[in-house]
């Protein structure tokens, strides 16, 4: 049953991912609502409608196109007339160009609708009615994903404008609200934050260790198993809702270092939280996976230490820990290097995933890439730490050539995706 609901789970937070998009709703329908006022309408009854596109469309904004290209606009429009009497059948014709392929003075002739798609940068056209002043509203729709501008030529025919607000990328907003802020320059907290974390880890960890050489089975790695029957093949319904939690913990830090509290939050916590899911899930499964091949019993547990650190960096301006860790169970018979093996698949699967993310956020810069790369570099930074019950102190145990080389690429990228790129 467990097994189950854990592959529910993450099927259903792919879904917020793809629906975190915005997507959905364009490839359903896109229906162009176009209030025209009684004094506008021709005689003749016949709505003339042009429909130029620019030269650099994103997905959306394609999607757009592709929606009014398929269809009779007859039937995928909507022209509403501000007076309440009767007018009859009004016949609306369309003609959709290219920006290259038409002239402004084409467009104002006879017109009675101009839309514009394509943003300012995109189309020409929507350059020049925003530059003139003629776009004197603007709303959003699809969840803010596409903004619909409108307005009035000087010969009384309406443009719409419609666009994709293109985010490309995310700032940490959180610095700006960083108490770091009061001591030291702003460019320098998020560095101070991550550092700030590091040094949390290692204090709480040195502290634990005085600790148990007083008081036996105390702290994290000498913990009991939860499950009697716990196998490396399989997951429990306590395994699941932990991966969730710490999900939420990691979900929440992350968004709040790119959004600080802003409403931007709200509209990336879910989405993040599903994105950190899905990170937390490949590196564990690997540990798992590879344990399962070397015969190591393996269980994942929520660390609220951990947790408390990973938020209190994010308040701080960056987000730097690790919400959850997998305890192997100890025997006499576990060797330094297979244990030394398993801790190593994880940081190498979320550095693959960071790089394969990095580089499509290069080709093609998009928020969902951002968050992918940034959760993943965080878990394989967090965990590759020589630091008690981390991966990096049993890949250390094991072979110190392996651990410093992985360090230092990690730390690589890590510095690359978050602070040059």
């Amino acid at each position: 049953m467990a097994r189950y609901l854990f592959f529910v789970l993450w099927a259903l937070l792919l879904t917020g991912i793809c629906c975190g998009q915005g997507l959905d709703g364009l490839m359903e329908d896109f229906t162009l609502e176009i209030d025209i006022p009684r004094d506008q309408v021709p005689e003749d009854l016949e709505i003339h409608i042009y429909v130029v596109y620019g030269s650099d469309l994103d997905l959306i904004e394609r999607l757009m196109i592709d929606s009014i290209l398929s269809g009779d606009l007859s039937t995928q429009a909507r022209a509403s007339v501000s007076a309440g009497e009767d007018m009859g059948e009004i016949d609306i014709t369309k003609k959709i160009l290219h920006e290259n392929e038409t002239s402004i003075d084409e467009l104002v002739d006879g017109t009675t609708v101009v839309v514009l798609v394509g943003g300012q940068g995109h189309n020409r056209f929507t350059d020049k009615v925003y530059a003139e002043g003629l776009i004197k509203n603007e709303s959003t729709k699809y969840g803010g994903y596409v903004t619909i501008g409108r307005g009035i030529f000087d010969n009384d025919s309406n443009i719409m404008v419609l666009y994709h607000k293109r985010v490309e990328k995310l700032e940490r907003g959180a610095v700006n609200y960083s108490p770091l802020k009061e001591i030291i320059s702003e460019e320098y907290v998020p560095v101070a934050a991550a550092g700030i974390g590091i040094l949390l880890l290692g204090f709480f960890n040195i502290f634990q260790e005085l600790i148990e050489s007083f008081i036996e089975s105390f702290g994290r790695r000498k913990a009991k198993f939860q499950n009697k029957d716990a196998k490396a093949k399989k997951i429990h319904v306590n395994e699941s809702i932990a991966v969730l939690c710490a999900s939420i913990v990691l979900g929440f830090s992350i968004t709040w270092t790119f959004t600080g509290p802003t409403m931007e939050f709200f509209n990336l916590i879910i989405l993040n939280s599903g994105i950190c899911f899905i990170a937390i899930l490949s590196h564990e499964l690997g540990h798992r996976l590879m344990g399962r091949v070397l015969g190591i019993e393996m269980e994942y547990r929520f660390w609220l230490r951990g947790s408390v650190i990973t938020i209190f960096t994010a308040f701080l301006g960056n987000c730097f820990g690790v919400p959850g860790f997998l305890m192997e169970r100890k025997n006499s018979e576990l060797s330094k290097w297979k244990n030394g093996v398993v801790k190593l698949v994880g940081p190498l699967i979320s550095l693959s995933i960071t790089a394969v993310f990095a580089f499509m956020f290069l080709k093609n810069p998009s928020i969902i890439y951002q968050m992918i790369y940034s959760t993943s570099i965080i878990l394989a930074m967090a965990e590759i730490l020589p630091t008690k019950g981390l991966d990096g102190e049993d890949i250390k145990n094991w072979n110190w050539l392996i651990w410093t080389l992985m360090l230092a690429l990690i730390t690589a990228v890590y510095l690359l995706v978050n602070f040059i790129q």
